[in-house]
């Protein structure tokens, strides 16, 4: 994640680093060494992941701060 006014082509040096290391064998080797599980996805997923999380609709949001309860 980062700001929404952060350079074009930073962002996508950003995602092109976040695929490398999603696909790079010792990060997934050391994953597995520490019995992290991993399902690597693209950072265009993430990317759709967090947009369809921060865009919820408001019932959806209400729904989910009261299943979580309340806060401390």
């Amino acid at each position: 994640m980062t700001t929404p006014d952060t350079p074009a082509e930073r962002v996508a040096a950003l995602r092109k680093a976040f695929d490398a290391t999603m696909t790079d064998a010792a990060f997934l080797a050391e994953t597995r060494q520490l019995g992290l599980e991993m399902q690597p996805i693209s950072a265009e997923a993430v990317t759709a992941i967090v947009l369809a999380t921060i865009n919820a609709p408001s019932d959806v949001v209400v729904k989910a701060k009261a299943a979580i309860g309340p806060s401390p």
